[in-house]
């Protein structure tokens, strides 16, 4: 491709854009300003989502690496509830898919398990093993999910 065919082509995009503009800006049609409106929005949405999904999705990760202490097990099984939930509402179907939502709901029952107190201390090195699993399994569902986007 040669440099002097792009100038002359930017050039024509960007007048036969503005024409299309104005001509659009004319139109009192409500048909073409909806139209409008809904282009709008949807790159409006897209330009907000992928940092928000960024932020949930890390903030999900955070959640699932860390390894607490029995007295801070009270709240932990809640805070990876709300993170799903949040990690869910930024589908347009309000769910995650199958296996993204899945990861997500082990690793809730896991840390809800060591909440309620059910994982015996003998049993502590298998359910640390199966949470780090688990955890690990989820962030990387989470890492493919936000790169194919």
């Amino acid at each position: 491709m040669e440099w002097s065919s792009l100038i002359p082509t930017f050039l024509a995009g960007g007048l036969f854009g503005q024409q299309m503009v104005a001509w659009l800006n004319k139109k009192k049609d409500l048909s073409v300003t909806s139209f409008k409106d809904q282009l709008t929005k949807k790159s409006e949405v897209e330009s907000w989502l992928s940092p928000e999904k960024y932020k949930a999705y890390v903030e999900m990760a955070d959640l699932a690496s860390s390894h607490h202490s029995q007295s801070d097990n009270d709240e932990w099984p809640s805070e990876i509830r709300a993170a799903s939930i949040r990690i869910h509402m930024l589908f347009s179907i309000g769910s995650a898919p199958p296996d993204l939502s899945n990861a997500m709901q082990n690793v809730f029952f896991l840390a809800l398990e060591r909440k309620l107190g059910k994982v015996p201390q003998n049993k502590f090195k298998q359910w640390s093993s199966d949470f780090r699993n688990q955890a690990r399994e989820l962030r990387e569902l989470l890492a493919s999910d936000l790169h194919q986007h």
